[in-house]
């Protein structure tokens, strides 16, 4: 990810994972988000590891499954 304003770019590494997932709550569900004050979903992404699309795993009863962004 480029981040224009800090000058720099952002690299994720994940284990357990082959998907990235980049979003933002907006408007109407920021708000209903305790942490984010106003407006303040305009100046930020959320980045998170995912099993999706193609990717997804079903684990079987009792057998566990870690992602991790490193």
């Amino acid at each position: 990810m480029h981040d224009p304003n800090l000058k720099r770019n952002i690299e994720i590494e994940k284990t357990g994972s082959q998907v990235t997932v980049v979003w933002n709550p907006g408007s109407e569900t920021a708000k209903k988000i305790a942490d984010i004050v106003a407006e303040e979903y305009k100046s930020f992404v959320c980045i998170e590891a995912a099993n999706t699309y193609q990717d997804i795993i079903q684990p079987k009863p009792n057998e566990q499954r870690e992602i991790r962004i490193i």
